[in-house]
């Protein structure tokens, strides 16, 4: 099933069944959405210059991501192509240093070099909604450890599947990284988990995500808590 593409007042969104895949501004700033915490969570937390985004859709963490600042070297897969022509047609004038590969996210993780930051955002639509596909919890937490570099962060964004409780999906999506904190959003199903070897503390976290996000204006700034798992 393809997704629908939606006018908005200053840019587009992407909905499938309801939910927003990629809300898109037409210039850098926030999306007062998940995508702010995605992007803000990557760049406090960077321990260098090369990040892997696995689920592209319409390149929703881009525009608060750049808005913060952030120079990194985005390298993105997805199976559909077109919601990354989309963005490459109305933002690439500010996209800075990115890249896009139609190709299966595990084959192509398994294939890459190693990467300082993993952004796991992958979905797919069931009869009624969007939920994250098997290959999240199965192949994809061994994979990502395996690729990312020392001091690196994987940022997984969570939403209810297969009928599992949250402390199963936890349980499920953890890998061998020794520092894992969930982010609790207020207005918002999903959930996003920060795994490192970094030993980031809840409240650094805390702290400096609502820094963050308060600097490019995002509405969501305090509406999030984080603990520790």
């Amino acid at each position: 099933m393809d997704f629908e593409v939606v006018n908005t007042r200053h840019g587009f969104r992407l909905v499938q069944n309801g939910s927003v895949l990629s809300e898109v501004p037409g210039k850098p700033g926030p999306t007062h959405s998940v995508f702010d915490f995605l992007a803000a969570s990557a760049v406090v937390l960077a321990s260098g210059p090369r990040a892997a985004l696995l689920g592209f859709a319409g390149g929703g963490m881009m525009a608060p991501l750049r808005a913060l600042g952030s120079d990194l070297a985005i390298c993105a897969v997805d199976l559909n192509h077109r919601g990354f022509d989309l963005f490459s047609a109305e933002c690439k004038g500010w996209q800075g240093d990115l890249s896009f590969d139609r190709m299966d996210a595990a084959t192509w993780l398994q294939d890459s070099d190693e990467f300082n930051v993993i952004i796991e955002d992958l979905s797919m639509p069931t009869e009624d909604d969007v939920e994250k596909p098997p290959v999240c919890w199965r192949e994809l937490p061994e994979i990502m450890d395996s690729k990312l570099g020392n001091s690196g962060v994987i940022v997984t964004n969570i939403l209810p599947s297969a009928g599992m409780s949250w402390k199963q999906m936890l349980k499920s999506f953890r890998g061998a990284c020794r520092n894992s904190l969930l982010v609790h959003l207020n207005h918002f199903e999903n959930k996003i988990l920060i795994q490192t070897d970094q030993e980031f503390g809840a409240r650094l976290v805390s702290n400096r995500l609502r820094k963050a996000l308060r600097s490019i204006h995002s509405n969501q700034a305090r509406e999030f808590r984080i603990e520790r798992i």
